[in-house]
């Protein structure tokens, strides 16, 4: 959350922000938030007398922690999943939304949905062959911000279901790295997870926490926690990681997305 005098006296939705007009702010409908996105009508150069603004760091949804819990049906026939901050207050909803025109590679695609329906971004999931399994990960307005890229060999894969997980840039450079643990047959096993920049250095962590839910499938809740703020599209590809976490623990043990042998 930001704090600013200056507050829009509207309904919760997508403002000119105050500190940089080249780019949209989300207004809550009571306070301005840390998710931004870039203007479709921004100019594309800047003149030579005001160089570019750098962007500023910040949280993943404006949030220093935040739980990712899932969203259990009797049926089971959905994969979605509520992120919500350090008090319980619901920021969003992950959830299936309809592949955008032109993108044939995509398996899967998830819309990060705020309170009020606005789209936030968005989670790609693509695969084919001779291209590794990534996660693309979008703007409101499905620009590329980057990528999730699984980096496992071929014989890694084969004695492990941990996926190590590379944080590229849109122009596919290496920005940091994690691992994706992939067990929800051991549901009380830990799973702290680091989520690294590529300097090596810590930028957050993802835990996971099984949830007693009645049905016949395995659900868990995961926390994402940052160390310290980071730039763009840092803050976007963590909220990546924990979601990535919740997709493949759903991928293997059941639902729509069910699998039942490594992969």
């Amino acid at each position: 959350m930001t704090s600013n005098p200056d507050l829009p006296r509207s309904r919760p939705g997508w403002h000119t922000d105050p500190w940089n007009p080249s780019r949209l702010r989300y207004f809550d409908g009571h306070e301005w938030t840390g998710t931004v996105a870039e203007r479709s009508d921004a100019p594309s150069g800047h003149s030579p007398q005001q160089p570019a603004p750098q962007p500023a760091p910040q949280f993943p949804l404006g949030q220093r922690l935040l739980h990712l819990r899932a969203l259990p049906q009797p049926s089971d026939i959905d994969v979605a999943c509520l992120v919500e901050d350090s008090r319980g207050r619901a920021l969003a909803q992950i959830r299936l939304a309809p592949s955008s025109h032109g993108r044939q590679m995509a398996l899967y695609r998830f819309g990060i949905f705020s309170p009020q329906g606005v789209p936030l971004g968005y989670f790609r999931r693509t695969a084919g062959i001779g291209i590794r399994d990534s996660i693309v990960v979008t703007d409101a307005f499905d620009r590329t911000l980057g990528r999730l890229r699984r980096t496992n060999n071929f014989w890694q894969r084969f004695r492990s279901s941990a996926i190590d997980m590379t944080l590229e840039s849109a122009q596919e450079q290496p920005i940091g790295h994690t691992r994706v643990s992939v067990s929800p047959e051991t549901r009380f096993s830990e799973v702290n997870e680091p989520i690294y920049d590529v300097s090596g250095l810590p930028v957050g962590t993802v835990r996971r926490q099984w949830r007693y839910v009645d049905t016949s499938v395995t659900f868990f809740d995961y926390t994402l926690e940052c160390t310290h703020p980071t730039v763009e599209p840092t803050p976007q590809l963590m909220l990546g990681i924990a979601f990535a976490h919740y997709f493949y623990d759903r991928h293997k043990v059941g639902g729509p997305l069910a699998i039942h042998s490594n992969f």
